[in-house]
Parts: structure tokens; sequence; C-alpha cells
């Protein structure tokens, strides 16, 4: 591609990918505030799908690939009951998010992500993806007693010798 349509594809690509971005950022800013949370998951979702298919589009595969990481990390928050969205995810996906926004910002300066601030920035938002996978691992995986309930083995028994005496 001539350097002239691939800076001009890069700068529609920028332009977008801030949309998608703030897109993000307010919906990881309001998703731990319970509202209506599959809409904004479905937003967070779309938002990450549409990074990544511009970026590969226009054949920045590094962004692509990072951005449909991302949007897998998203989808155990619509589909998974044992996710939840807590301070410590929501950590770790904000610096996800950062990562992703400062390459976008870095493409947008210098038309390319192939030195060495890019490719550690790259490095960084894999390693946090992969710490949210295993986060979110974690949560499927823990007991019923890692969480803190009212409901003890005791009162669910009195709730029962209550309900089936009746």
């Amino acid at each position: 591609m001539q350097p002239e349509r691939q800076q001009r594809m890069i700068g529609y690509f920028v332009e977008e990918a801030t949309t998608h971005l703030d897109t993000i950022e307010q919906g990881l800013v309001n998703l731990s505030s319970r509202i209506d949370k599959y809409s904004i998951v479905d937003e967070l979702l779309f938002a990450a799908h549409s990074l990544a298919g511009g970026a590969a589009m226009i054949g920045i595969d590094s962004i692509a690939s990072i951005c449909s990481n991302l949007k897998s990390c998203f989808q155990p928050l619509q589909f998974d009951s044992s996710v939840k969205f807590d301070l410590k995810l929501k950590k770790l996906f904000m610096q996800a998010f950062y990562g992703i926004k400062e390459l976008v910002y870095h493409l947008n300066q210098s038309s390319e992500l192939n030195d060495a601030k890019a490719i550690k920035v790259m490095s960084e938002i894999e390693i946090t993806l992969g710490k949210i996978r295993d986060y979110i691992d974690g949560m499927g995986k823990r007991s019923p007693t890692d969480n803190p309930t009212f409901l003890t083995d005791e009162t669910l028994s009195m709730f029962d010798d209550f309900f089936l005496s009746r």
C-alpha cells in the first residue's frame, strides 16, 4: 500500500478507535454500578470486536490480536454467573484498556508499532489479559465457603424444618 494511503487509513482507524475506546472506558466505569450489566457488556464486546476488526482490516495485526483477546476476556462477564466485576477485575481491565489506548496514540504519532516502546506496551497488555483470564477462571473455581454468607447449614436446616413442616 502506498505510504499516503496507509497513513490515511491509519488516521481513519485512529478516529474510529478513539470512539470505541471511549465506549470501553465508559462501560468499565459503569459496569461496577450494576446499571443494566448485560447491555453494557454487549457494548464492551462490540467495541472490542470493532477495534479488532478495524485493526485487522488495515493490517495492524498486533492491535487486532490484543483487542480480540480483550473481547474474549469480556465474554465471561455476560455468560458466566460466577464472574463478578469486582475492584480487582476492574483494575485489570483498566490496565489493559490504558495500554490499548497508549498503542492507538503511539500509532497515531508514528504510524507503526514496531519500536521498543510499542513492543513493551503490547507485552504488558498481553500479561494483563492473561491475569484477567486467570482471575476469571479462579472465580469459577471458588467454593461457596470462599464467599461469606449468612445462610449457614444451621440456618438452611431451620428453613427446611419450618417450610417442610407445613
